[in-house]
């Protein structure tokens, strides 16, 4: 089963009521979750709040490195051998409905990716638009597929050129994706506009009042400003707050308004992706 739905709807703490019922393993689909030490941020169930659930998922890299949709894959596939191997359900709960979409749809197979390849495509998309130049010049059918900004598909699409020393429109032919899950029932959380938005300042405010300021400073501190969950709604406004770019009044509205529009994306893409295959419910 998959219970996803908007930001701040209350999907994981329906999830964790019916794991703890049924004693299921849940799988978090959530792109910040998996960094350890950006707990504030991420909204991510505490460790107190997991003590009693097996959880896959969550803590399992540090912000500077890299996590995407290939590495949440294998974190399903360990999921999944551990439910099999244990004669218990999964549940898989969170906002990052694309990490669904590949499961139901399937990878590729990618090429052997050495660190050297990584590292001369991470500097290349320090500039996307250079990068998309680049993967045009390599494969110009293939870079029509991908919008100038999408800087995850180039970095896939770079990475495999490199690598394999093929364009990407040959490798995908040669190893189109395999379905990985094809039984997941799809839950949806329907929560009313009003009561959603409230919901997000009230989570704004909360973050901001436990520490968010402090631990984005601290990110910041350890870790260059390039990591991957620098862009993530909560730590960009936050980091740029920290070079006194807006005030703090500022910063819980940025953060409100930016959280607002990721739910309208989040729905949109939902109900675009999945159709028929929802089950749609409320929660209370």
């Amino acid at each position: 089963m998959a219970i996803i739905g908007q930001t701040a709807c209350g999907k994981s703490d329906f999830a964790h009521r019916l794991a703890m019922k049924s004693g299921a393993a849940l799988l978090s689909m959530d792109s910040l979750c998996v960094y350890r030490t950006i707990d504030i941020a991420s909204a991510k169930p505490s460790a107190a709040e997991r003590e009693n659930l097996t959880y896959f998922g969550v803590d399992i890299v540090d912000p500077d490195m890299r996590f995407g949709v290939d590495e949440f894959v294998a974190e399903f596939k360990r999921a999944r051998n551990f439910c099999a191997a244990s004669g218990r359900d999964m549940i898989i709960v969170g906002g990052s409905s694309f990490y669904l979409k590949a499961l139901l749809d399937g990878l590729s197979a990618l090429p052997d990716i050495s660190e050297a390849v990584r590292a001369e495509v991470f500097t290349i998309l320090r500039d996307v638009k250079k990068g998309y130049e680049l993967l045009r010049s390599l494969d110009g059918a293939w870079a029509e597929k991908i919008k100038p900004n999408d800087r995850y598909r180039i970095e896939k699409a770079l990475l495999v050129a490199l690598a394999s020393g093929k364009t990407p429109t040959l490798w995908f032919s040669e190893n189109p994706p395999i379905p990985l899950s094809d039984r997941v029932e799809i839950m949806c959380v329907q929560i009313d506009k009003t009561e959603l938005w409230d919901r997000i300042a009230t989570r704004t405010k909360s973050m901001i009042k436990r520490g968010l300021i402090e631990e984005i400073e601290a990110l910041r501190n350890r870790y260059a400003k390039e990591i991957q969950p620098a862009g993530a709604i909560g730590i960009r406004e936050t980091l740029e707050f920290l070079e006194g770019k807006h005030t703090a009044s500022k910063l819980e509205e940025l953060i409100n308004i930016h959280t607002r529009q990721l739910a309208k994306r989040q729905k949109t893409f939902n109900a675009s992706q999945f159709g028929n295959r929802l089950t749609l419910m409320r929660i209370g």
